[in-house]
């Protein structure tokens, strides 16, 4: 398979096209098409775990945001490097969290009904919303998961435990020559959920290479 970009013009408004072993010709309406990478395309693949971290390098995300001052989270590559993300894992020790009380299910732990809620998107030149809607209690932050799991009492026996994971039917990737980016950002006070053992956190899960589609050919 034969790959290289395209351009019109001015330069500008860049293309791909794929030509196959069976002489067919493929045009996309951007740089690569990464629903057809697979990792025989890429070299130097190592297996990729980075924790969402702030602008001071911090990961706990029982901080006090606001929609003025929000606090946002981030995965995002070096130069050089591409990581296509698989999953997102979600792990949240906090009390009353523990999903057969309803109350506890249409509450943010402690911190109560979110107002703002938090949001979860990927920046890849345009925002795409992973979370429907902005997460405003446990139930939302689960309801899209692909599977979770729920502990009573894991510390102290008064703090519980959730662990949500999110997967990606496709991985996604984030490129470090740009400014791709997937983030979480924080738009409310939820200090309180930091009660006892403060552990929010959120953990990216997948493979990382030199391989840059911007400037690489087959």
């Amino acid at each position: 398979m034969i790959k290289t970009v395209i351009t019109n013009n001015n330069g500008t408004l860049p293309y791909s096209a794929k030509v196959f072993s069976n002489h067919s010709l493929k045009v996309y309406n951007s740089e690569i098409d990464y629903s057809e990478l697979s990792l025989s395309d890429l070299h130097r693949n190592q297996a990729y775990t980075g924790a969402f971290i702030s602008s001071t390098g911090a990961t706990q995300m029982g901080v006090n945001g606001s929609l003025s001052t929000p606090i946002k989270y981030q995965i995002k590559a070096v130069q050089n490097k591409i990581i296509f993300v698989q999953k997102i894992r979600f792990i949240l020790e906090s009390i009353n969290i523990i999903l057969t009380t309803g109350s506890n299910f249409r509450a943010f732990s402690s911190a109560g009904v979110l107002t703002n809620g938090i949001l979860f998107q990927i920046n890849q030149e345009t925002l795409t919303n992973i979370f429907t809607n902005p997460v405003k209690t446990v139930g939302d932050f689960i309801d899209s998961a692909s599977s979770y799991y729920n502990y009573a009492n894991t510390y102290a026996n008064t703090v519980d435990y959730i662990m949500a994971e999110y997967i990606f039917p496709k991985p996604i990737p984030i490129i470090g020559n740009d400014t791709d980016t997937i983030d979480i950002i924080i738009r409310d006070n939820i200090t309180a959920t930091a009660t006892l053992c403060p552990n929010f956190i959120a953990v990216a899960y997948g493979w990382q290479s030199s391989y840059n589609p911007r400037t690489s050919h087959a």
